[in-house]
């Protein structure tokens, strides 16, 4: 209300939102991606020359499902600044997992290459793990996932990247300490989710359905 011009609250409170549907609450995707969405609308309306606007609004967009609009709206943040690091990892994460694998892993070397210590380090290499194994590269699959949940803020979902790369490269002994604690702290219906959340392309939802199947996943 006292700087009705400034953007950024609202990318953030967007982010927020953002979180709290894919991270600590995916059964309740629709309401929080409704929220972060309105916000992000709210700070590209406030300013249309903020990359992280355009960056909050290209992750709500692709967050409820439309995934073309999200890209043109992830792509014109890094437009509006190029070393924009976190703008490069919100492209890599969306494409790597329900989007052009390829574009993703440029992504996510790009968003290193900007921000070697960044704090979201440990999804930059899981959705460049997912990417990989989309492709059908699984020992590389493998070593980006393990990097990825070395760190200590790797969260659920980029464990459950790890199992599916350990299991599609037949070392499911590895994977067995994971799955139990993935089991513990998914909720129901746990792989469905996941594929949901990620806005997944049919032909890689019975690769992870199988995946899932085989290692024990809920």
């Amino acid at each position: 209300d006292r700087d009705p011009g400034f953007a950024r609250p609202y990318t953030g409170l967007s982010f927020t939102h953002w979180m709290k549907a894919y991270v600590f609450g995916p059964s309740h995707l629709s309401d929080e991606g409704r929220l972060a969405y309105d916000l992000a609308a709210r700070a590209v309306a406030v300013d249309p020359y903020d990359p992280a606007a355009h960056c909050a609004f290209g992750r709500a967009l692709w967050l409820i499902g439309a995934r073309e609009d999200a890209v043109e709206a992830l792509e014109r943040a890094t437009l509006l600044s190029p070393s924009y690091a976190f703008g490069h990892y919100a492209r890599a994460f969306t494409e790597s997992f329900s989007g052009n694998a390829r574009t993703g892993i440029e992504a996510s070397d790009r968003a290193r290459e900007l921000s070697p210590f960044d704090p979201f380090l440990t999804a930059n290499q899981g959705s460049r793990a997912l990417a990989l194994l989309r492709l059908g590269k699984i020992e590389e699959a493998v070593a980006w996932s393990l990097r990825s949940i070395s760190h200590p803020n790797a969260h659920v979902v980029m464990r459950r990247v790890a199992i599916l790369s350990l299991t599609a490269a037949g070392r499911l002994e590895e994977a067995k300490p994971l799955i139990r604690q993935v089991n513990r702290e998914s909720p129901e219906n746990g792989s469905e989710l996941f594929i949901r959340t990620n806005r997944m392309l049919p032909e890689d939802e019975k690769l992870i359905r199988e995946l899932s199947r085989q290692s024990g996943l809920l």
